[in-house]
């Protein structure tokens, strides 16, 4: 003997979204049934297990020691321990950070923009492709891109910066 079940149910069957609207007003679209959640440079996702929520972190800027004259990198912070040079990005987008900290005595850490961007600390701004310079250990600066005014902005700044 056989036996068949009917089951009737007056729930709607379960949609799925296909397409996931982003801050920026774009949309990601899953793939093989997956969606995969990435943050950008220096930055983590984490998901609160029950699919509900995501959440995007900041992590810590990556930190390097530099003793010969280098090019700096978006989001990279360096402690000078030489008399050097850190050429800052050409080109850079706006919110880029760098932070330079001297980590020596009385030798000089110099900051150099490119191009037509400035460098504007404490309210002295320097000329198009100047330097921003200083000779005391623990000295430092968060500089920030702002790409409408095409200047690195000092922000948190600790001694004295001499701004040409």
């Amino acid at each position: 003997m056989s036996q068949v079940i009917k089951v009737y149910s007056s729930v709607p069957p379960i949609t799925v979204p296909i397409d996931f609207y982003t801050d920026d007003g774009n949309f990601a679209v899953a793939q093989a049934n997956r969606l995969n959640v990435y943050g950008l440079d220096g930055a983590f996702t984490t998901s609160d297990g029950a699919g509900t929520g995501n959440t995007v972190y900041i992590s810590s800027i990556l930190w390097m020691d530099e003793g010969v004259s280098f090019p700096a990198v978006k989001n990279h912070g360096y402690f000078c321990t030489a008399a050097i040079t850190a050429t800052l990005p050409n080109a850079p987008t706006n919110g880029t950070t760098i932070i330079i900290y001297n980590a020596t005595a009385n030798l000089e850490v110099t900051i150099k923009a490119q191009g037509t961007d400035e460098i504007e600390i404490s309210g002295e701004t320097s000329a198009a492709a100047g330097t921003a310079t200083n000779e005391q250990q623990g000295a430092n600066v968060e500089l920030i891109y702002r790409s409408t005014d095409g200047i690195w902005h000092g922000l948190n700044v600790t001694g004295t910066w001499t701004v040409t």
